[in-house]
């Protein structure tokens, strides 16, 4: 009886241990707890406070800093970090994101060599997967340059900040856009520029803001030679000039841009985050990589991209929701209506499609490089959402859900749209397409 009541009394002991861990772990806060699948990156600031940063504009930059990345059981430093906030919208928003610079270059979780590379909030798309899926996409229609990330748990100053998604910054270099030439440059149409941008005005009052430069002190002649082969390229686009636009520009880079951008249903595609590049005055006008995709794929945050069975091309329908500076038919009205525009969207890849032989071209690509691959981009759906769902709902626990319908409802949703967005693609573009096509010539 003594000894039995000695292992009663054990027992207990072990209930008692086992109930305390169970509600220790119940109240651990998402600061203490991490996934292994997923790096965790902790930021060590110097002199500065994580309020100063977040409360400052987003071109203040912060030297000294430190930055431990550990995944797999190691461990990793890096020195002399600089860190500053990044971003337009995003910048606004609760959880903020940020550019880091290293001392030198680092290949940073094995995206290659570089010394800055960008932390996406991903605040405005629940999901969190919308920026890796179109890379993923670029990288599956083998577009030039095309970027990947990588997810990490951030922390700063021991701050448990959420779910990063870590990207290189686009720029010049050997492991970005590869530009040689001298008078090799980087540019972005931005309509959505900040003040401080100094905007190269296209002819039709599109806004070019120079991103990097092979040789800084060519920016004057490097950006004229540029903005002569873009207006080029506009007016001939606009008189449906399809000769003279193949001799402007790579034309494939162009019709993998466009293949990206309506696939999501981008709205800053066109309008903002537009990168484009030459390499020299010999050089042709080159489109990519893409960037900026946190909006796109049905994001809940834009309304017309998620209405119900809204598979109809996009670019197509851009007067609807930004309205050129002229009449279009209200079907409310059952009229037609003037209509100013909210923003200046860029007309240029308006005027490309509607020429069919860059039409075709889009089609021809399409058919090359991502027809027939369903099963393959749902399953890296799926994979991807298994990795992060951990991290996702500490994240929520740290932001909250805006939407309120949780990540696997919004995932689901997501995977859903978008099996049904290349169902749609499968027979505009794919070999569905081309059998239709055939049929209506016979």
């Amino acid at each position: 009886m003594r000894k039995m009541g000695w292992w009663l009394k054990v027992g207990a002991v072990v209930l008692v241990f086992a109930a305390a861990v169970v509600v220790a772990l119940m109240n651990t806060t998402a600061s203490t707890v991490s996934s292994g699948n997923i790096p965790q990156m902790y930021i060590n600031l110097d002199e500065v406070t994580l309020e100063e940063i977040d409360g400052g504009s987003k071109f203040s930059k912060y030297t000294g800093n430190e930055m431990i990345l550990t995944y797999g059981g190691e461990e990793l430093k890096y020195g002399d970090m600089e860190i500053g906030g990044r971003g337009n919208s995003t910048w606004g928003q609760v959880k903020k994101p940020y550019q880091i610079k290293f001392d030198k270059k680092i290949n940073l979780l094995g995206m290659g060599q570089a010394r800055k590379w960008v932390l996406l909030a991903d605040y405005l798309d629940k999901s969190h997967l919308r920026n890796d899926l179109a890379f993923y996409v670029e990288n599956m229609i083998g577009e030039e340059y095309a970027l990947t990330g990588k997810y990490v748990e951030l922390y700063i100053n021991g701050d448990y900040r959420g779910l990063y998604y870590v990207a290189p910054k686009v720029e010049i270099g050997k492991n970005r856009v590869d530009l040689k030439d001298a008078m090799g440059v980087l540019v972005e149409l931005e309509n959505l520029h900040d003040a401080y941008e100094v905007c190269y005005a296209s002819v039709e009052d599109d806004c070019i803001v120079v991103k990097d430069l092979v040789n800084d002190d060519n920016e004057i002649p490097a950006m004229q030679d540029f903005m002569e082969s873009f207006d080029e390229l506009i007016l001939a686009a606009h008189n449906g000039e399809y000769d003279k636009v193949a001799k402007l520009i790579d034309v494939e880079s162009f019709a993998k841009y466009y293949l990206i951008s309506e696939f999501a249903v981008n709205p800053d595609a066109y309008l903002s985050s537009f990168f484009l590049y030459k390499d020299g005055v010999g050089d042709k006008i080159h489109a990519g990589p893409g960037w900026d995709f946190d909006l796109a794929f049905a994001n809940k945050k834009w309304s017309y991209a998620r209405e119900e069975g809204f598979y109809l091309p996009y670019n197509k329908q851009v007067m609807r929701e930004y309205s050129f500076d002229q009449e279009i038919y209200d079907e409310e009205l059952d009229e037609m209506v003037s209509k100013s525009p909210e923003t200046h969207y860029s007309k240029l890849m308006y005027y490309m499609i509607d020429m069919p032989e860059f039409e075709e071209k889009v089609k021809e690509v399409y058919r090359e490089v991502m027809a027939g691959k369903r099963s393959v981009l749902a399953e890296y759906m799926r994979g991807q959402i298994d990795l992060i769902r951990d991290a996702v709902l500490r994240d929520e626990q740290k932001w909250g859900d805006e939407f309120d319908v949780g990540f696997d409802a919004e995932a689901e949703r997501l995977l859903d749209w978008i099996m049904k967005r290349y169902d749609y693609f499968e027979e505009e573009y794919g070999t569905i397409g081309e059998l239709k096509e055939m049929i209506e010539e016979v």
